[in-house]
Formats: structure tokens, sequence, C-alpha cells
């Protein structure tokens, strides 16, 4: 409001000398007054300000020249405010008035030719402008959306990842300490010793767990000077031998197999592939029952890698077992990012099977 009333008394102080050259009488100062009133609310309402600016005009031309000679600038200064604030389709009819009102005083006399194209010029200029200036700020407030929108889109993945890599340690340690706490119940009375170990392995995988929750908070958390498990790099294929020792402590027996001939690959699909691996067997653990084995078997070639996990629990083949596929989805999304398709399924001959091809140079069509 205060920018308005300046700008309002600025161009009224403009205005002053052609008033008082005119010589006009008193009542041409309340016209006066009346022409420049609407600035007020050029922000606020410029298409009424636009409208009532060409009304007082009018009003002003119905007096008759005694009354004031009436100063454009005014009029010209509405027209900016309103191709400014508003879309063109509000404020072209006003300027169109106002070009026919240029327009008849040429034609009655009251203009000559080049006043009236002086006139006509200067209100495209005037009109144009204002739609620059508020083009300009639409655009950068689409950018300003579009920036926003990525923020959240990238905000959205990132969550996603952090729900990913939670959701495989948790489940993972969790499944596997069920496991030994299940064996120790059942060898506490025949094999103390036995229990006792895995006791110790349970305390070892929860504190484990806790390493691996520790290091993605310290991550999230931007912390630069957390402790060395929290800093410590993420597993990978390097880990698998590791992890299967881990699950073969709960009774289950897994092996793992390589083919072809090892490559480098970068840590994001080395931490795809390990936790593939990790979801596949805590999958066996939950469903596979008694007696189960698994394996796992890595191919190299073709710029691939060829990942398939086995699982032999005696099952009959059937529908997915309820809790495999929230699992399922992960391991989907995970393998898509290099350009695999993830297949899972019961074997005809009892089992359960994950496979997929995983490109080593990252997402492409395989």
């Amino acid at each position: 409001m205060a920018m308005d009333a300046g700008i309002a008394v600025a161009v009224a102080a403009a205005n002053v000398p052609q008033t008082v050259g005119a010589d006009v009488a008193a009542a041409g100062w309340l016209w006066f007054a009346a022409a420049h009133l609407p600035l007020l609310w050029r922000r606020r309402a410029p298409t009424a300000a636009l409208w009532t600016v060409l009304a007082v005009a009018t009003a002003i031309w119905i007096a008759g020249p005694e009354a004031l000679v009436y100063p454009v600038v005014v009029a010209f200064a509405a027209v900016y405010a309103a191709a400014r604030y508003r879309p063109w389709r509000l404020w072209w009819p006003g300027a169109a008035v106002l070009e026919g009102a240029f327009a008849a005083a040429a034609l009655q006399g009251e203009l000559g030719r080049n006043d009236l194209v002086a006139l006509s010029c200067a209100l495209v200029a005037v009109a144009l402008s204002g739609a620059a200036v508020r083009s300009r700020r639409a655009h950068r407030a689409d950018l300003a959306e579009r920036d926003r929108q990525q923020a959240r889109l990238a905000l959205a993945a990132e969550r996603n990842r952090i729900a990913a890599e939670l959701h495989d340690i948790i489940s993972h340690n969790m499944a596997v300490m069920v496991a030994l706490a299940d064996g120790a119940g059942l060898t506490a009375a025949d094999s103390p010793k036995r229990a006792a170990e895995a006791m110790g392995t349970i305390a070892d995988t929860g504190r484990q767990c806790l390493d691996e929750m520790h290091r993605l908070v310290t991550v999230l958390r931007g912390d630069e000077t957390g402790s060395a498990a929290a800093l410590a790099p993420q597993p990978g294929i390097d880990q698998l031998d590791e992890l299967l020792e881990r699950v073969g402590d709960t009774g289950l027996r897994v092996r793992l197999e390589r083919g072809g001939t090892p490559v480098r690959c970068g840590a994001g699909l080395s931490l795809t592939v390990y936790r593939l691996v990790q979801e596949a067997l805590t999958n066996t653990l939950a469903h596979a029952g008694p007696a189960a084995s698994a394996t796992v078997r890595l191919e190299y070639g073709g710029g691939h890698i060829d990942l398939r996990i086995t699982d032999r629990g005696g099952r009959s083949p059937g529908p997915v077992p309820h809790g495999r596929g929230r699992g399922l989805t992960g391991m989907a999304e995970r393998a898509a990012a290099y350009g695999g398709r993830l297949e899972a399924g019961p074997l005809p001959d009892g089992g359960w099977e994950v496979h997929t091809r995983l490109n080593i140079m990252g997402r492409r069509s395989t």
C-alpha cells in the first residue's frame, strides 16, 4: 500500500505543472485527485483501477476542457499495472478502449497525426513492458516450483532408499536372531555349550545390526565425525562369505558358487548384489522350514553378473508365501536400477529360486 501511494503521489507531482499551466478551476483539481486516486490499488486490484481511471477520463471529457487537461500518464500507469499483475485477457479490453479514445480525439481534431502515433506507440510499449515483467516473474516462479518439485522427488527417492536399507538390515538380522534363538531353546537342555554359542552369535548379530543402523543414521545426519563403524564402507560382494557364514550359524546349509572371471564393479552394484542375496536368504530362513539348504551362484560374463539364489526346503509349488511379496518388490527395484529383471518363484520339484541378471555398467536393457 505504501509503495502504491508513493507511485500515485509521484505521478500526481509529475502532472501538477501541466494542470497548473491549464489554469483549471477548483473543480478541476477535484477531477485531478479523482484521476490519480485509483493508483492506490494498482497492485491489489489492477483491472478495477484501470477501468476506474478510464471512467474518470470519460467523466472529465464529458465535463468539458475547462474541467481539466487530462494527464494521459495516469492511464499509462494503470495499463502497465494491469499488464504486469493480471493476464492479458483481463487488461487488453481496457487498453483497446484507451486506444479508441486516442483515435476519437484525432478524428475530432484534438490530436494531430504525429501525436496519435506517439501515444499509440507509447501505449503499446507500456502494455508490453508490463506483460514482459509478468512473464519473467511467471517464468522464475515456474523454475522455482520445478526446483521444489525435483527436491520433493529427490527426497521421496531418498526416503525409499532409506526404507529399503532399513528393511534389509532389520529383517535379515532379526530373522537370523530368531532362528538362532529357536535353536538355542531346543538345545539348551541337551547341549548347553552349543546353546551358549548360539546366544553369543545372537548378541554379535544384534551388535552388527545396531552398527549398520548407526552408520546409516550417521550418514543421514551428515556427521563426518562419527565412529569407525558408522563410517565403514557399505557391504558388498566381498562380504558375501561373511554373510553366508552368519546365516549358516542358524543351521541353514548354504554355499556360495562363483563362475566366470570376477570383474571390478562399482560400490552401488556390489551393495545391490549383497542386499539381494541377504533378502533372498532372509526369506529362506523365514519360509523354507527345517532341513532347508540354499545355494548362491554368481556368474560373471558379457558385462553382466548373473545372480541366482536357490533354496530347497521341501515345499510343494504354490502361491507366494505371505510376507515374501513386500521383500520381492524391494528386490525388483534394486535389480531394475542395474537393468535387471527379477524372477522369483517356486521350483517344480520343491524349493524357491530368485534370479536376475545385472548390468555391470549400470542401467541398460538386457
